[in-house]
C-alpha cells in the first residue's frame, strides 16, 4: 500500500483503486492516531507492519492514563478501564 500511496505503483487519478488506496491509508492514520491517543504503544509498533492492528487498538478500550481515557471516559467506563488494566 505504501507503494501505491507514494506513487511508485501506478494509478491514474481516475483510477478507482487510487482513490480507495488513499482512503484506506487516511482510515489507517486515523486509527493509528488514537491507537497512539489510547496509550498503546504495543500495538502501534505491530501496526507499522500490519495495519489491522490500528483497528483493533481504535476499537478497544483505552488505558486509564492515556489521553483518550482522560478526556472522553465517564466515571463507569473509567472504572472499567481501570479494572481491565489493574489500576
Amino acid at each position: 500500500m505504501v507503494l501505491i500511496v507514494a506513487g511508485i505503483l501506478g494509478f491514474s487519478e481516475n483510477d478507482v483503486g487510487w482513490w480507495l488506496s488513499w482512503l484506506a491509508f487516511l482510515s489507517w492514520l486515523v486509527c493509528a492516531a488514537v491507537t497512539a491517543a489510547k496509550g498503546k504503544w504495543g500495538l502501534l509498533a505491530f501496526d507499522v507492519f500490519v495495519w489491522l492492528f490500528s483497528y483493533v487498538g481504535a476499537f478497544r478500550l483505552a488505558k486509564p492514563h492515556s489521553l483518550w481515557a482522560r478526556t472522553r471516559y465517564d466515571e463507569s467506563t473509567m472504572h472499567r478501564a481501570r479494572l481491565r488494566y489493574g489500576e
